[in-house]
């Protein structure tokens, strides 16, 4: 699974990915950041780290000018929609 941010053509700021499954932590920080010009614009899960039909919840911020950005998440149920073979 993907999850990608910002603008890939410009990226503006070093973002990092936190995600955690039900009703709260652990957070754990994103194990491989896709990057472009040495900036992290996107995560990559291995299929290992995605469990199924539980809430998954994404926090993704940085800090730029001595302030914290935060991108709006949703909270999300994943599913396998991939065919098998």
């Amino acid at each position: 699974m993907t999850c990608m941010w910002g603008s890939p053509e410009k990226p503006a700021a070093n973002y990092s990915l936190y995600y955690w499954y039900g009703h709260g932590p652990p957070m754990v920080e994103c194990k491989r950041y896709l990057q472009k010009e040495s900036i992290n614009i996107g995560c990559w899960f291995h299929q290992s780290e995605i469990i199924q039909f539980q809430a998954f919840h994404v926090y993704v911020n940085t800090s730029l000018d001595v302030k914290s950005h935060v991108i709006p998440t949703v909270v999300m149920k994943l599913q396998n929609q991939g065919m098998e073979e």
